[in-house]
């Protein structure tokens, strides 16, 4: 089994996760009412949308040409079965009901912990993807996606310092 996809797809995958998670961060300030915990989520809201604009400026220059993926044959099918696990299940994806994601969480702290957990799993899916390359110029890609999903991690550690 071999998998191709081409630039402009892997590109349109990071644009549709910005896009959920800008969505989903949207849509949980909106249902809390702590001020401080409220301007986080507008702020990665508003990174999200960054990230999504910044993507689709990509998206806009990539050619169409074919990435062969699965350059590790002894790894393929493993590596396949994940990226479309963590894609189905995990990442920022559509229909995302925020209200039962976030309904059982009782703090600021909770709020952040499972916005941190969304945020690692699309290092996660983007490092599985990097992995999958062959070219160097395939792989740099994937890593200024990679670079702007650590900057939101980042921020979020700092952040919850803040809620004790």
């Amino acid at each position: 089994m071999s998998i191709t996809l081409n630039s402009r797809e892997i590109l349109e995958i990071a644009v549709g996760i910005e896009e959920n998670g800008e969505r989903f961060y949207q849509q949980a300030a909106g249902m809390v009412t702590d001020t401080g915990l409220k301007k986080l989520l507008n702020n990665l809201a508003e990174w999200e949308k960054g990230h999504r604009l910044y993507f689709a400026g990509l998206l806009a220059e990539a050619e169409d040409r074919d990435i062969g993926l699965f350059h590790a044959p002894e790894m393929e099918e493993e590596i396949s079965l994940y990226l479309k696990a963590i894609a189905d299940s995990n990442v920022f994806k559509t229909g995302l009901k925020v209200r039962d994601v976030l309904g059982s969480l009782k703090d600021p702290r909770d709020i952040i912990d499972k916005a941190l957990e969304r945020e690692k799993d699309s290092v996660a899916y983007y490092s599985a993807l990097k992995y999958s390359f062959a070219s160097p110029e395939d792989q740099t890609h994937i890593d200024q996606i990679i670079r702007e999903e650590l900057s939101h991690i980042r921020y979020l550690i700092e952040k919850r310092r803040e809620f004790h």
